[in-house]
């Protein structure tokens, strides 16, 4: 239904599949930190974009 796709949008996704992508054609890419610096930071480290 649609509440049920609206209520998806709400909830926190994983932007791994979609930066693989865009990874796979550029070097370089740019990120807004929507769930705040901190949560971005962690996220970079942990999926090794930073060190």
């Amino acid at each position: 239904s649609n509440f049920s796709k609206a209520l998806d949008l709400l909830k926190p996704k994983d932007p791994n599949d979609l930066i693989g992508k865009v990874k796979s054609h550029t070097d370089n890419f740019h990120i807004y930190t929507f769930g705040g610096l901190k949560e971005t930071n962690k996220w970079l480290k942990e999926n090794k974009y930073v060190e």
